[in-house]
């Protein structure tokens, strides 16, 4: 049997995507130091850098995973309505190829859509230094967002300890059970 591997878009689309993230790049450095808005790279202080990556970190997580963000995900999708049991449901599938498979691919994965989100927020915050409240307000919502991803994995763990603990009592009391001392 062949390793086959399927094929999700054209290289051309990652290539000009990685040509417009370099072409951004060079623009974004040049709005920052040509236009003064930074001086150097020492003008950002440790609390900005923490405020815009607390707010990188909610604004994936909005929208990679959150429901309230689906609509978005689903411009780039097929969609199609399925009847199951007499409700009528959606199918979601994802492109075959073109710009709508790279944006469905960009925005199911966390890690490439925080390159493209940290630079975006990152120059919003130093352009627009009026978005401050904003900035906190999803920073605030990051760590609240990271606690409850924390609480929900110990209490996962503690489920998954306790179904182990259970299957080892039956188990156990089913080779007693079935002893000749019983």
């Amino acid at each position: 049997m062949q390793n086959l591997k399927e094929k999700t878009y054209p290289s051309s689309y990652s290539m000009a995507l990685s040509f417009v993230f370099f072409v951004i790049l060079f623009l974004f450095n040049y709005l920052l130091f040509d236009l003064k808005l930074i001086k150097s790279f020492d003008d950002i202080k440790t609390f900005d850098l923490i405020l815009i990556s607390l707010t990188t970190f909610r604004l994936v997580r909005l929208f990679v995973y959150d429901s309230v963000a689906q609509y978005i995900r689903d411009w780039f999708l097929e969609l199609k309505e399925v009847k199951v049991d007499g409700k009528t449901m959606i199918e979601r599938n994802k492109p075959q190829g073109g710009l709508k498979r790279l944006m469905t691919d960009l925005l199911g994965c966390p890690w490439c859509a925080s390159v493209w989100i940290a630079m975006f927020a990152t120059f919003v915050y130093l352009f627009l230094p009026g978005l401050y409240f904003a900035y906190l307000v999803f920073a605030i919502s990051g760590i609240a967002s990271f606690i409850q991803i924390s609480i929900n994995r110990i209490g996962w763990q503690a489920e998954y300890k306790k179904t182990l603990t259970l299957k080892e009592q039956n188990s156990s009391s089913r080779t007693r059970k079935g002893s000749c001392n019983s």
